[in-house]
């Protein structure tokens, strides 16, 4: 290793805890001058080299390849050394967000991220520009995908903020999250300095931004979705767009939690279109439906939405915050009341018993991967480890040191855990997706006891003991697992192996992790199916009641993906929102699906007589290679026409149908004299799937059938009319 490089971070470390002892801002702001104009001196005098930009590196959120020979030079350089998947990372990027809304390029400064992969996956810049979508970074972003820079610069731990000067001098370098006072403090008097020199340059340096780049899309890096209501709606957190979606199985959007076009993040309590969330992830359902849990991650809060149900009508939505303060808090113990507990990125939930109470929802425990532990929230008064009481609202850590590692142990605050990021509960048991440590692990929640079930490695420390293979124990090998779901059928958890881009069975009794979907060909199960299921880092699995149907978060898909594990057939939801729903409590299945606007078909003319009566069918003609969406329920509504009302009468007036020739309602004429003609309307709209694409479709049309009324026939018999739908 360069020995400069180790005198600089020593020479970094040793200021910041000098900083710490100065209450004083003049005298703390003379120091870190004096400090600056020392590192510039080493490098006028040529005892530290400076720095700049390998060649042939992917340049990302600008127009051309940056170096301070050209564009660079002149300009107070933060850079920012981070890999995706880390959460501390994560951590840093307000931060970093908080320095540009301070100075701007022309003011002297220039944001550079350096994505130095843990993860194979990782090393895409696909998966780089991805990131960049996710976090909504507006900085360059230069892929080191083989680590050149990581390696030349020697950093030793993400994230890690490297300070250049004008042209390229080594000032200071910040190791880990917690540092914006630092960072605003060194920024600030490094622009003083500098243009105190004459050094400092305020051109412009034009950048090219990866957001403006995509089409806008309908969800936007989905974290997590849950089955609910017996399967007939889907809640999905759509995660870059701050918002939770509660869909039916057909698609259709029945209501928005958080704002519905602009995708405004927030921290804002209250009925469901004035609410707010930041980057939401985990989400979890009561029994009944009404009660959703989510974990607001980078509000660092759990909230919960509550929905009064009455037949089919929302008629009271609210979104209400039960922990958290919305600020990230580094307690490691808790044990505050809701609210007033401090919370480190909460990354998924699930309801279970406490361990000494079989109810099963009395305690919401907590993916805590901010803080690499399990917590867990007391629903209602519960009874706790040794016995002691626990009063409801009470949140404290469950297992956990804190301490960032992959340590199985008996004892609950002995374990180690690296950024758990899925967990779902059985009746005695929690089962964890450790990303960071690429391991599945088990919690008895009677005792807290931790275990491995597959994945990583001997040494706790090690974190990089990840691969693709299947296997049993440690010799089966995962890569930053996110999602995980119990399959209470075969008694088996399903894991999304997030950057294997694979769903796998985990059996926890043989400690076995099998390839169940590989979601870079396709299906493993039945090579008769097309191989056509793809999977970008799927983060959230839920299984369906009957556990025949697995909903996956296909996050960088910015899909919802459903695979019949019978059949290994696969769809695409298709997510509609209609004019119909608000962003708040409205259901379209009692509004008017299609407008005069929307696609009218007209059907050929029939001829009944005055007094005719019968049934009125529809017939669905769907493309070719296409079916009907498995269990969607298809709507019909009869649109009033007041020249139509004299004429004839209907049984019913709305309603659902499954198949093609079902009838729909029974008619009655009641025209005194023939008539040349009039005309009703039904607008119907239809759910079906395409075989060829995978993905499922809509289809909603307005049908006008005209009717002639023809003078009474001799002998009264009924007349059928069928409303006869093409689907184009």
């Amino acid at each position: 290793m360069d020995l400069s490089m180790t005198s600089f971070v020593n020479t970094s470390h040793q200021l910041e805890e000098k900083c710490k002892t100065i209450v004083n801002n003049e005298k703390r702001d003379q120091l870190i001058v004096t400090y600056l104009s020392e590192r510039h001196a080493e490098y006028v005098n040529g005892t530290r080299p400076s720095f700049d930009f390998p060649a042939n590196l992917e340049w990302l959120n600008c127009e051309n390849q940056l170096s301070f020979e050209n564009e660079l030079n002149g300009k107070l350089c933060v850079l920012d050394i981070f890999t995706y998947c880390c959460i501390n990372c994560m951590h840093v990027m307000p931060d970093l967000k908080h320095l540009h809304s301070k100075f701007s390029i022309e003011d002297g400064v220039m944001i550079i991220g350096v994505h130095s992969a843990k993860f194979d996956d990782e090393k895409s810049t696909a998966n780089v520009i991805q990131s960049i979508l996710r976090h909504e970074l507006d900085h360059p972003v230069v892929n080191d995908e083989r680590g050149i820079i990581y390696d030349s610069l020697d950093i030793q731990c993400w994230p890690t903020f490297v300070i250049l000067g004008p042209q390229g001098q080594f000032l200071h370098v910040l190791h880990g999250e917690g540092k914006r006072e630092m960072l605003m403090w060194l920024v600030r008097l490094g622009l003083r300095y500098y243009d105190s020199l004459g050094l400092l340059s305020h051109h412009s340096i034009p950048l090219s931004l990866e957001r403006h780049k995509i089409k806008p899309m309908t969800l936007s890096f989905p974290g997590k979705v849950c089955v609910v209501n017996d399967g007939d709606d889907i809640v999905i957190s759509d995660s870059g767009h701050h918002r939770i979606l509660i869909v039916g199985k057909d698609g259709i959007t029945r209501s928005c939690v958080g704002n519905k076009e602009y995708f405004e993040e927030g921290f804002v309590d209250g009925i469901f279109q004035k609410a707010r969330f930041n980057n939401p992830q985990g989400i979890t359902c009561s029994r009944d439906g009404k009660t959703i849990f989510v974990a607001d991650t980078n509000n660092h809060a759990i909230r919960k939405t509550y929905r009064m149900l009455a037949q089919i009508d929302l008629e009271y939505c609210e979104v209400t915050t039960i922990a958290g303060t919305g600020n990230q808090g580094n307690d490691l113990v808790g044990g505050g009341a809701g609210k007033m507990q401090a919370l480190n990125s909460p990354w998924d939930l699930t309801l279970g018993p406490s361990p000494g109470c079989e109810d099963q929802e009395v305690v919401l425990y907590i993916a805590m991967a901010g803080s690499h532990q399990i917590w867990a929230l007391a629903l209602e008064d519960c009874v706790w480890f040794n016995n002691r009481s626990l009063r409801r609202g009470c949140c404290l850590a469950f297992c956990g040191s804190g301490d960032e590692e992959n340590r199985n142990n008996y004892y609950p605050h002995k374990a180690g855990f690296a950024q758990p990021s899925g967990i779902v509960s059985t009746n005695s048991s929690l089962y964890v997706a450790d990303s960071e440590s690429s391991t599945i692990r088990m919690i008895d929640i009677k005792t807290g006891s931790v275990k491995g079930l597959v994945g990583g490695g001997l040494d706790p420390k090690d974190l990089f003991s990840f691969g693709d293979v299947d296997g049993i124990g440690m010799s089966a090998k995962l890569q930053h697992p996110i999602g995980i779901a119990w399959r209470a059928c075969s008694k088996d958890v399903i894991i999304a192996d997030s950057y294997n881009h694979k769903i796998k069975i985990i059996n926890p009794t043989k400690r076995t992790s099998t390839t169940l979907i590989d979601g870079n060909c396709g299906p493993g199960m039945n090579d008769k199916i097309v191989p056509d299921v793809k999977l970008r880092e799927p983060s959230g699995l839920h299984l369906s009641p009957d556990g025949n149907s697995l909903y996956i978060a296909n996050t960088n898909a910015h899909v919802i993906t459903m695979i019949n594990l019978q059949t290994m057939e696969q769809l695409t939801m298709n997510i509609i929102f209609t004019e119909a729903v608000s962003d708040s409590v409205d259901n379209v299945n009692d509004k008017v699906l299609v407008t005069d606007a929307k696609p009218v078909i007209r059907l050929n003319q029939v001829c009944l007589p005055m007094d005719a009566y019968g049934e009125i069918q529809i017939s669905v003609t769907l493309p070719k290679q296409s079916h009907f969406t498995p269990g969607a329920k298809h709507k019909w509504i009869y649109v009033k026409d007041t020249a139509a009302t004299t004429i004839i009468s209907l049984d019913k007036f709305r309603g659902k149908f499954e198949q093609s020739l079902e009838i729909l309602t029974t008619y009655q004429l009641n025209s005194p004299r023939a008539v040349d003609a009039f005309v009703v309307k039904f607008d119907v709209t239809v759910y079906y799937c395409d075989d060829l694409t995978g993905t499922c479709r809509i289809a909603a049309s307005r049908l006008v059938l005209p009717i002639a009324v023809t003078e009474k026939e001799e002998a009264v018999s009924s007349h059928s009319i069928a409303l006869d739908f093409i689907v184009q």
